[in-house]
């Protein structure tokens, strides 16, 4: 069976929250020569609020469609079995412009209506693009940059997007002297998938949790403490490489002793760092004058406790849940 190409673009209502609501899925497939088989816009009522700007004229990223089009359409929920089946047809590869923006738009569409995430792989045009020319641009500037007639298209259209990715990587076939096939064998480092995008939102959210629960202990003083051997203010800076669960766990160490934890460092204050063995000029400062700077060992020896062993951050397989 002769391998198929699908060049796709969506269109979001808003992204409040970090999530976006599709309002367009457009494509278009082709063969390996570029020739048209198919093309469509798939319209349909995000079930969310649009943001006020996609329908002003004067904006750069107004909508193909009059709002109440949008809202006289079926649902994600409808187009969910097309979409999938367009996205994961055999042999077939799968092309758009910023990829990882439509891939989250899919991941979030699947969440906010209960239906199952379908894995699949899409190759990136803008990483190809801004790594063949060293420079980074959006599709617009993209398709000026390689003299590509677009008076025909309506930009956010979605299935016209997809169409001018599609002439984009064209271009970028030609200029290479290669053919669709070993054009993206060449750049299958742009590969994005459906798998990555989960796994970064829960990152993400893991990232939040963590974040939250340190805040929480942010200039409030143990009423019960263990001991009150860090009596005082202190402020910790520990390295980002470090496990996100034992950071939470070395600010409650403070906490628990009777430490009061500040978010930035002001006169009196103890500031605590990785046993790096060099001190920073900036600390130097006159105005640090009256900061006590010591280590994470020095905090142990403080507490006459064994230091801990420094824990690398394991990101595979993290859940949205720390686990």
């Amino acid at each position: 069976m002769e391998e198929t190409y699908i060049f796709f673009d969506i269109e979001s209502s808003n992204c409040i929250g970090g999530d976006g609501h599709i309002c367009s899925f457009g494509y278009v497939i082709c063969d390996q020569s570029f020739n048209v088989l198919g093309k469509e816009d798939i319209v349909m009522n995000p079930r969310a609020e649009f943001e006020p700007i996609l329908f002003d004229p004067k904006s750069k990223c107004c909508l193909a469609y009059p709002k109440e089009y949008f809202l006289s359409q079926p649902d994600f929920s409808f187009y969910y079995d097309r979409i999938k089946k367009l996205l994961t047809e055999k042999n077939r590869k799968v092309l758009g412009f910023a990829v990882e923006n439509d891939i989250d738009f899919l991941v979030c569409a699947c969440n906010h209506f209960n239906l199952a995430q379908f894995d699949f792989m899409a190759y990136d045009s803008r990483i190809i693009a801004d790594r063949l020319n060293n420079d980074h641009n959006g599709l617009s500037a993209w398709l000026k940059f390689y003299n590509i007639d677009t008076d025909s298209f309506t930009a956010h259209k979605s299935s016209d997007d997809a169409e001018m990715t599609m002439l984009l990587v064209q271009k970028m076939c030609q200029a290479k002297k290669m053919s669709l096939k070993e054009f993206l064998a060449f750049n299958f480092n742009a590969l994005r998938s459906v798998e990555q995008d989960i796994e970064r939102r829960n990152i993400n959210a893991f990232k939040k949790i963590t974040e939250e629960q340190i805040r929480e202990l942010y200039y409030k003083k143990n009423p019960t403490p263990l001991s009150t051997k860090l009596n005082g203010r202190y402020k910790l800076n520990v390295s980002r490489k470090r496990d996100l669960n034992q950071k939470v766990d070395l600010f409650r160490l403070i906490y628990n002793h009777g430490g009061v934890i500040v978010e930035k460092l002001g006169p009196n204050c103890t500031y605590v760092m990785e046993d790096s063995g060099h001190k920073a000029s900036w600390m130097d400062l006159p105005k640090y004058k009256s900061v006590k700077f010591i280590s994470l060992s020095d905090l142990f020896n403080q507490l006459e406790l064994e230091p801990w062993p420094f824990k690398k951050m394991n990101w595979k397989g993290i859940k949205e849940n720390g686990i």
